[in-house]
């Protein structure tokens, strides 16, 4: 409507609908509302709209709503530790829980299930770390993932973005993915496997550990012997 140019039937039309559906509002109801909100200089409002949305789903991308419009009243500074302060909360909040499951899994026996590949395990740890990434923060965002963890996906990133200065700090990242590769038990799986593993000699080269790589090849191939098209990739590079 507001495309229109009908902006104070708009800045109506959204606070009917907020008033309508309290719980579980739509994120573009919520922005719509927040913009006609400005635009009439009502920027407390506007920032307290798109913060009912960061307090029901404490995302990135929340967060990202919520910079834009705390940034256009000017009160981005106070908003973000107020935001950040909430998702470090429902982190250790889902880290406790985890670590409480896993104590008790513990004791019923050994636990069977195996994540699929790409799982992530620390979805909470994961939103902050891309909240550090989008404000080009990589050793919060390094900080972050080692405390709390976060998605492959993440993991993989933050290896790209360390590789050259730090590593060492890759390495294991890299050595991570190469098991999640081989895990995809498919001949693309094995051929992801040997290029990160490839990646991995070029790093230890980096780092001084050159020396460390055939161990290293020949743990992977003593582990997973059994699978002959991998081995044939192997026999290929000479490990």
């Amino acid at each position: 409507m507001a495309d229109a140019g009908c902006t104070d039937e708009a800045l109506a039309w959204a606070e009917r609908g907020i008033a309508a559906f309290p719980d579980g509002t739509d994120v573009r109801l919520r922005d719509v509302a927040a913009r006609e909100l400005h635009r009439v200089g009502r920027d407390d409002e506007a920032v307290g709209v798109v913060w009912a949305e960061f307090e029901d789903r404490p995302t990135s991308k929340s967060y990202e709503l919520l910079h834009r419009h705390a940034t256009a009243a000017a009160v981005w500074p106070e908003w973000r530790t107020r935001a950040l302060e909430l998702m470090r909360q429902s982190e250790a909040r889902a880290r406790s829980a985890r670590s409480t499951a896993a104590t008790s899994s513990s004791r019923k026996g050994p636990v069977t299930w195996k994540p699929p590949r790409g799982y992530d395990g620390h979805p909470e740890s994961s939103e902050l770390v891309n909240v550090f990434l989008w404000e080009n923060d990589t050793e919060a965002a390094w900080a972050q993932a080692k405390a709390g963890g976060c998605s492959p996906r993440l993991w993989m990133q933050l290896a790209e973005l360390r590789q050259d200065e730090h590593p060492t700090d890759a390495i294991p990242i890299y050595q991570e993915e190469v098991e999640r590769s081989i895990g995809a038990k498919d001949n693309r799986g094995y051929r992801e496997a040997v290029g990160t593993m490839t990646r991995v000699r070029t790093l230890m080269q980096r780092a001084g550990q050159d020396g460390e790589f055939p161990a290293y090849a020949a743990q992977v191939r003593a582990v997973h012997k059994a699978k002959r098209n991998l081995m044939k990739l192997f026999d290929g590079q000479g490990w």
